[in-house]
């Protein structure tokens, strides 16, 4: 439990301050805010304020972190409870005050830490992360140099498909998919699973072409790197028994 104290709405940042926009736009293609916002049970939560309030004995306070150096001490950032602090917004208005939770305070400026470089730290350490960080090195190498070309062009496919699939285009509304899904049978069940698939589908078939291609354009350098790859996984999961081996032993 951190510490209680009561602020107002507007000194609170966080994603409830779009409900608005996100309630409004029924048809959004904002995946999580259409998700989060709205097909949220709204007439529910403010059927529970009309009947308990902001009860925090029954439904535990609304939780914000705050900033320890910043020069305007009054902000936070919500860490739960946003859809109860929509509703109260919309009850009672920016300058209403409400008890939240402050569960702990973060440090600004901080100093960035590489956790890539933490990482090949701890895995120089070990045989096996040494043979991990070499594994990694020399196919990287072989691709670069090999590969070059297709690898960047397949790696720009990749990056189209999840840009469109994040915008909710091919979203199916949960009751047309409830009355028409695949379990029901049909001809529009399977139209159906088939569009809310074709990201899938997509990456799928340009994988195999990327890997067809890559066979096709140099097929023993293909099974150089395969055999590599392969002969590493090995000594990479012998030597990691073998250290948690040792490690048990020595805990002993």
């Amino acid at each position: 439990m951190g510490e209680i104290r009561k602020v107002r709405i507007r000194n609170i940042d966080g994603p409830y301050r779009v409900a608005d926009e996100a309630i409004s736009l029924k048809k959004n293609k904002v995946g999580f805010y259409k998700k989060n916002y709205s097909q949220y049970n709204w007439e529910e939560l403010r059927e529970s304020f009309d009947k308990y309030g902001y009860d925090t004995d029954k439904f535990g306070y609304i939780t914000v972190v705050g900033c320890n150096t910043c020069e305007n001490k009054d902000k936070y950032v919500l860490r739960d409870g946003n859809h109860r602090l929509y509703i109260l917004r919309e009850m009672f208005g920016d300058e209403h005050f409400v008890s939240v939770n402050l569960v702990k305070g973060y440090t600004v400026p901080f100093k960035l830490k590489c956790g890539w470089c933490e990482r090949v730290k701890e895995l120089s350490k070990k045989t096996s992360g040494k043979l991990e960080l070499t594994n990694v090195i020399v196919i990287s190498t072989s691709f670069l140099v090999l590969y070059l070309k297709p690898t960047l062009i397949f790696m720009g496919v990749l990056l189209g498909i999840i840009i469109i699939s994040v915008t909710g285009i091919f979203d199916i509304k949960k009751e047309t998919y409830n009355k028409h899904s695949l379990k029901f049978g049909g001809t529009a069940g399977k139209l159906i699973n088939i569009v809310k698939n074709i990201p899938i589908i997509t990456m799928v078939i340009s994988s195999i072409y990327y890997v067809w291609y890559l066979i096709t354009m140099n097929i023993y350098a293909f099974m150089l790197i395969v055999g590599f790859t392969v002969i590493m996984g090995y000594l990479i999961g012998y030597y990691e028994n073998k250290e948690e081996n040792n490690w048990k032993e020595g805990g002993k």
